[in-house]
């Protein structure tokens, strides 16, 4: 499974594009991917919806969040269902 460290500042589509473009992604699609967000202070509406949006094309389906504030974890959530990508918070495998 990808495991991919979010840093503490989280502010635009580019960011995410690279973050997830960077997280060595092999060319089998993974279902799953852990996202440590425990540094996470500030995301802005267009990272999380990049974000979720550049891990759904890779096939991802499943999202483990860990150590997450409530606020980022509802956006995620709420991100993920458009998209019919789940959410499991404080989930690890």
């Amino acid at each position: 499974m990808t495991t991919i460290v979010l840093p503490r500042l989280l502010g635009t589509r580019e960011k995410a594009e690279a973050i997830v473009a960077g997280a060595g992604f092999s060319n089998e699609v993974s279902r799953s991917v852990e996202v440590a967000a425990r540094a996470v202070k500030t995301a802005t509406p267009s990272f999380v919806n990049a974000f979720v949006e550049e891990l759904h094309k890779r096939g991802v389906q499943e999202i483990r969040l860990l150590g997450a504030s409530e606020r980022f974890a509802a956006s995620l959530e709420a991100e993920g269902a458009n998209l019919d990508v789940r959410v499991l918070v404080g989930i690890s495998a």
